[in-house]
C-alpha cells in the first residue's frame, strides 16, 4: 500500500522566477497554439444555449427558520451562453407567484468559451413566509424581463445557522437556513465539474451509481452501530479522510445523483475544510512540524460553495490556498529532488479553478504554465530519460528509494482530471496531445494482468509506477492497483474521446478502456460485504478511507466520455 502522505519538498525557487523559466520551457514545447473554438472535441462538452427556459428549485428549510419570514439567498450555475443579463432572472413559488428577488452575478463565462459573457453562477436572494419545515418547489424562469424586485442586499451568510451535527458541536460552523436543491439533469449541464450525465443515464453504469450512493453513506458515518470505529471517519483530526479532496467528492455525487444530504455534506465539508487551513495555506491536520502541501490545497470545493450558496468565505479561504502554489515548483529537471503527477495536478486544479472564481487573467496565464511544465515533460524529457509519452521523472524524485525512471499512472490519472479542467476555460488543444500520449504509454508499458486465487478471469491492472526503463526493485500492488482502475480508465477514456472527434480510432486504448472498465466494476463489486455489520464492518467499506476521494472526484464524466460518438 503506498503511503498516504509523503513528505513535500517546496522547490528552490520562487514563484516570479518559476514563471520565468516556465515561460522559456514554453518556447522549448512549442509557444501555446490559438485557442479553437470550433475543436468538435471542445465545443461537444457545451450543451446548446437557450435564451428562454426554466428549472424547478426545491427549498428544504431548517425547522428554526419555520414560522416566520426568513431571508434566503441560494446559488444557481447556468451553462454558457443562457443567460446574460441578471433583471432577466426570475423566481416563482408554488402557487405561481413572481417572488421580488434580488440576482447578483457570482461569476460569469470568459472567452473562448462558447457564448462568453454569460452568467456562470448567479445569487438569488429573496424572502418568504415559510410555515412548515416542508420540501416545496419553486420555479426559477429566465429570459424574459422579471417584474418584481427585492431592494435590499444582504450577505449570503448573514442568516446561516449554526450545525447542529453531534460529530460537529462545539465547531460553531454555520450552513444556510433554506438549502435549494436543484435537478441533477441541470447541475450536469452546468458543467460544475466536467460535463456529468444525471444517474441512471445509461443502465450500464448502475454500478457505478449505485457504490457512488453506498460509498457516500460510509464517507459520513452514516452506518450500523455495530460497525468498528477503526471504520469511522475522524475527519475533525485525521487527515487521510481529505485526500483527493473528501468535500468536491460529496458535491459531485450531489451533481450525479442530486438530493439534499450530498450538497449538505459538501457545504459542510467545505466549511471543516476551510476551518483547518491556516493562513499560509497549511492543512493543520497534518501537524505544527509539517510545511504547506500542495496535494492539501482544494479549490473546487471552494467555487463550488461559493457559486452554490453564495458563500463569500470562500473567496477569502480561495486565497489562502493560492499561497501553496509559491511552495512547489513544477518545472521537472535534474536538479528537482521531490516531484510528482499528483502535486501538479492539484497546483494546476489550483489555479485553474482561482481563475474561475475571480476571472483573473493571471491566473490562467498561471495555470497554462502549469499545464507547460506537464506537457514539456512528455515531449522534452530529462536527459538520459526514456521518451515514453508519460511524464518521466527518477523514482528518487517520486519518493521511492529505488533507482531508475518512471511515471505513475494513478497519479496521471489525477493530471488528466486537473487537464480537462483547465482545457475547458482554455480550449488548449495541446490538452488532447498530452492526454492521448499518457494513455499511449499506459497502454504501451504501464498494464498486466492479475488473476487471483479462485478468480476466473485475468483482471487487466495498471501498474502505479511504470515505463520502458522501470526500476528492477519496483514492488508491485497488484489488489492496490486493482482498486484504481476506475480512476486510470479517466485516462484511457479522455484520449479515446479526443481521438474519436477527430476521426481516429487506436484499437489498442479502445480494449484497454473495455478491460479497465470490466476491472473497475469487478473491484467496486468485490469490497460489498453482505452481512459486514454482524463481523463489525460497513456493508461498503472505505479502507483506506482516502479511496473515497479517488473512486468517484474525478470519475463522474467517465460514461459522458465513453457515450460521445
Amino acid at each position: 500500500m503506498r503511503p498516504a502522505r509523503g513528505r513535500p519538498r517546496p522547490g528552490l525557487l520562487l514563484a516570479a522566477l518559476t514563471l520565468m523559466l516556465l515561460a522559456g520551457l514554453a518556447g522549448a514545447a512549442g509557444a501555446a497554439p490559438p485557442s479553437v473554438p470550433q475543436d468538435p472535441a471542445y465545443l461537444a462538452f457545451f450543451p446548446p444555449p437557450q435564451a428562454k427556459g426554466q428549472v424547478p428549485v426545491v427549498l428544504h428549510t431548517d425547522p428554526r427558520s419555520t414560522d416566520r419570514v426568513t431571508m434566503i439567498s441560494f446559488g444557481v450555475p447556468f451553462p454558457p451562453g443562457f443567460v446574460s443579463d441578471p433583471k432577466q432572472i426570475s423566481l416563482v413559488d408554488n402557487g405561481g407567484k413572481e417572488l421580488p428577488i434580488r440576482v447578483k452575478v457570482l461569476a460569469t463565462w470568459k472567452d473562448p468559451v462558447p457564448g462568453a459573457g454569460s452568467i456562470r453562477a448567479a445569487l438569488v436572494q429573496f424572502r418568504d413566509f415559510i410555515s412548515v419545515a416542508m420540501p416545496r418547489t419553486y420555479t426559477l424562469r429566465w429570459g424574459a424581463p422579471r417584474l418584481e424586485n427585492e431592494t435590499e442586499e444582504w450577505p449570503a451568510r448573514q442568516h446561516w445557522l449554526v450545525i447542529e451535527d453531534k460529530a460537529l458541536a462545539g465547531t460553531n460552523l454555520q450552513e444556510p437556513p433554506v438549502y435549494a436543491v436543484l435537478p441533477k439533469q441541470w447541475l450536469g449541464q452546468a458543467l460544475l465539474k466536467g460535463r456529468i450525465l444525471p444517474s441512471g443515464s445509461d443502465p450500464k453504469w448502475e454500478f457505478y451509481d449505485h457504490n457512488m450512493g453506498k460509498y457516500f453513506l460510509t464517507a459520513i458515518n452514516q452506518f450500523d452501530p455495530r460497525v468498528e470505529k477503526i471504520y469511522v471517519s475522524d475527519y475533525m483530526k485525521d487527515y487521510e479522510c481529505w485526500l483527493f479532496d473528501r468535500a468536491t467528492t460529496f458535491y459531485v455525487t450531489y451533481i450525479r445523483q442530486g438530493g439534499l444530504e450530498p450538497l449538505r455534506q459538501g457545504v459542510r465539508a467545505t466549511q471543516v475544510y476551510g476551518s483547518k487551513l491556516l493562513p499560509d495555506g497549511r492543512f493543520a491536520l497534518l501537524g505544527d512540524k509539517e510545511p504547506p502541501d500542495v496535494k492539501f490545497g482544494f479549490q473546487e470545493c471552494l467555487a463550488l460553495t461559493y457559486w452554490l450558496t453564495g458563500d463569500e468565505r470562500a473567496l477569502n479561504t480561495s486565497k489562502n490556498v493560492l499561497k501553496l502554489l509559491d511552495t512547489w515548483d513544477p518545472v521537472l529537471s535534474p536538479r528537482r529532488t521531490f516531484w510528482t503527477e499528483r502535486h501538479l495536478a492539484f497546483s494546476l486544479l489550483n489555479a485553474t479553478v482561482a481563475y474561475e472564481m475571480t476571472g483573473d487573467p493571471q491566473l490562467l496565464e498561471r495555470a497554462r504554465a502549469l499545464f507547460e511544465a506537464g506537457y514539456n515533460a512528455q515531449i522534452n524529457p530529462l536527459p538520459g530519460a526514456p521518451k515514453d509519452g508519460c511524464m518521466v521523472h527518477t523514482a528518487r524524485q517520486h519518493g521511492e528509494k529505488i533507482e531508475g525512471w518512471l511515471c505513475s499512472s494513478w497519479m496521471s490519472a489525477l493530471a488528466v482530471d486537473a487537464m480537462l479542467r483547465y482545457y475547458l476555460v482554455s480550449a488548449d488543444p495541446r490538452v488532447a496531445q498530452s492526454i492521448e500520449m499518457l494513455a499511449e504509454s499506459l497502454a504501451r508499458f504501464g498494464t498486466y494482468k492479475l488473476q487471483g486465487k479462485g478468480e476466473k478471469y485475468p483482471w487487466v491492472v495498471a501498474h502505479y509506477l511504470y515505463g520502458s526503463q522501470p526500476p528492477k526493485d519496483r514492488e508491485v500492488y497488484e489488489y492496490n492497483d486493482l482498486q484504481h482502475s476506475l480512476d486510470n480508465l479517466k485516462t484511457v477514456a479522455a484520449a479515446n474521446y479526443f481521438l474519436r472527434k477527430q476521426g481516429k480510432v487506436r484499437p489498442e486504448l479502445e480494449r484497454l478502456q473495455e478491460e479497465l472498465f470490466k476491472s473497475a466494476k469487478y473491484d467496486l463489486e468485490r469490497w460489498y460485504i453482505k452481512d459486514g455489520p454482524a463481523h463489525g464492518k460497513p456493508e461498503y467499506p472505505l479502507w483506506p478511507k482516502r479511496r473515497y476521494g479517488w473512486m468517484f472526484r474525478t470519475t463522474a464524466e467517465l460514461d459522458w466520455l465513453i457515450n460521445q460518438k
